[in-house]
């Protein structure tokens, strides 16, 4: 559950998010290639009862940089909803996974 309050908006934004993830590791490592995934996150405004965005992520590879370190990197479609209408975008993106 999300409520937010943005400084420019009228009012504030409450939405549910929710987020579906398969990963496969593989049993003998490519290189520094450890994992695949794929995942699929979509937003839902409350007081509307409406899918707000949606962020799929058909392919996701992760990179084993050091014992404690691991790099995300990923393709997103990051979809959302403004009146009626879909916008769509491409995006690649990164998460640094560090543990301690």
């Amino acid at each position: 559950m999300e409520w937010r309050w943005n400084e420019r908006e009228e009012a504030d934004i409450h939405r549910t998010r929710h987020r579906l993830q398969a990963a496969w590791t593989l049993k003998q490592p490519l290189g520094p290639l450890t994992r695949c995934f794929v995942s699929h996150e979509w937003l839902t405004d409350l007081p509307n009862r409406q899918s707000l965005e949606n962020r799929a992520v058909p392919l996701g590879l992760t990179f084993r940089l050091s014992e404690r370190a691991d790099l995300d990197l990923f393709y997103m479609i990051f979809s959302v909803r403004q009146q009626a209408a879909w916008t769509h975008e491409s995006v690649l993106g990164t998460y640094l996974r560090l543990r301690f």
